[in-house]
């Protein structure tokens, strides 16, 4: 993927394959993608793997403390915050972090619930929406996500969740 400006030649290029962000190339310089488990950038490096960037985020992607100067236009979940608008790009709709919510409807509306603009079912923290389609929707399920939802988990061992 590149990120280029009006007209002109690449400033950008990334390696983005399911969310997961591996490197960007800007002005010759190579910068490496940390993530966590929700796939949230939590850092960027450099090839001699010293820390460029941090990130810190809220429960629901609100980015609360960062440092460094790199250009990164990727954020909570791996997904392109909008400067301008202080909004994630989540290909089907927008969200917004201030708030926990997306700001158009669910397009598939009753199959996720209720609420139209709920995000992950207010469960960020074993949830993602990767396409702002409802959670978990257009990606693998985590194993073990899938197993904490549909067992109690007193009644499985760590073995028997994962198998």
């Amino acid at each position: 993927m590149e990120q280029s400006q009006a007209g002109l030649e690449p400033v950008a290029t990334f390696n983005d394959f399911f969310r997961i962000l591996l490197a960007e190339l800007r002005s010759g310089t190579t910068s490496y993608y940390e993530q966590d488990g929700l796939d949230a950038v939590s850092s960027m490096s450099y090839t001699t793997a010293a820390l460029a960037n941090t990130y810190t985020y809220d429960s629901f992607g609100k980015l609360t403390a960062s440092t460094g100067t790199l250009i990164n236009p990727f954020q909570y979940t791996g997904r392109e915050f909008v400067s301008e608008t202080e909004l994630l790009n989540y290909w089907h709709r927008y969200y917004d972090p201030t708030i926990g919510r997306f700001l158009s409807e669910d397009p598939l509306r009753w199959e996720q619930g209720a609420t139209f603009y709920s995000y992950v079912g207010n469960n960020p923290v074993l949830r993602t929406d990767p396409l702002g389609l409802g959670p978990n929707v257009g990606m693998m399920i985590n194993p073990i996500d899938m197993a904490l939802t549909n067992f109690p988990l007193e009644s499985k061992t760590a073995t028997e969740i994962v198998a």
